[in-house]
């Protein structure tokens, strides 16, 4: 048969409430399918009085007792489906309108909605404001520590080669691609350098003729004011 079904769009958001058509369960009463033609899915509606309502998603199904599985599993049926919207922390649209044509209150399910959408905007806000503060501190910790191998560059000790290059990106120190392209044939994690002194690994197959340019990088960094 072909009646109105209160239902949602194929957007998912909005509401309609147009005559499709629908055949009845023959195992469950007041349980009606409907067939989309266009994309195959089907439609589990309710009539509740006098009102037919889609409940449940959407399937990819023509074993009809599957769906009716389901709607055991979860306990719905059309003669407890309103006392359930009742009882959920977030009502969608579609439960508030079904209430609304069966002359219901549904105040408290607006406000259950809203009080529901703002406890979850609140939680959002306080976990990005969690995660900026642990962004934060995880930035400050690594501040401070490059600050503190400053300090041994201009105490003269040794610091790895990462760590030189570190302190150079923070103090905003330029250096040229082909130093760097040479550089990077150092292990940079092993290799050490102080004032005076450089202990190195050359990564297999490359090598390195000149090391001043990277006693001149440490003493740019030791001479920084900071």
């Amino acid at each position: 048969m072909k009646t109105d079904v209160l239902r949602f769009k194929n957007n998912g958001m909005d509401i309609t409430n147009s005559p499709i058509e629908i055949y009845q369960s023959d195992q469950m009463e007041g349980v009606f399918f409907h067939v989309n033609e266009k994309n195959r899915n089907k439609l589990v509606i309710f009539k509740i009085d006098n009102v037919f309502v889609e409940v449940a998603q959407r399937y990819y199904t023509d074993d009809d007792n599957y769906l009716l599985s389901l709607l055991n599993k979860a306990d719905l049926s059309p003669s407890n489906y309103v006392d359930k919207i009742y009882k959920i922390d977030r009502p969608n649209l579609l439960q508030i309108e079904l209430c609304n044509q069966l002359g219901l209150d549904t105040t408290m399910l607006m406000k259950k909605r809203e009080d529901y959408d703002k406890n979850k905007i609140e939680e959002k806000i306080k976990k990005q404001q969690e995660a900026e503060a642990i962004r934060k501190k995880v930035e400050e910790q690594k501040e401070e520590e490059i600050k503190n191998n400053i300090k041994k560059i201009k105490n003269g000790d040794f610091v790895s080669i990462s760590v030189l290059f570190e302190c150079l990106a923070f103090l905003n120190i330029n250096v040229h691609s082909r130093t760097k392209g040479s550089l990077n044939n150092l292990d940079q994690k092993t290799s050490l350098i102080s004032k005076t002194q450089i202990q190195y690994q050359i990564k297999k197959g490359k090598k390195l003729n000149n090391f001043q340019k990277l006693f001149d990088l440490y003493n740019e960094v030791a001479n920084t004011n900071i």
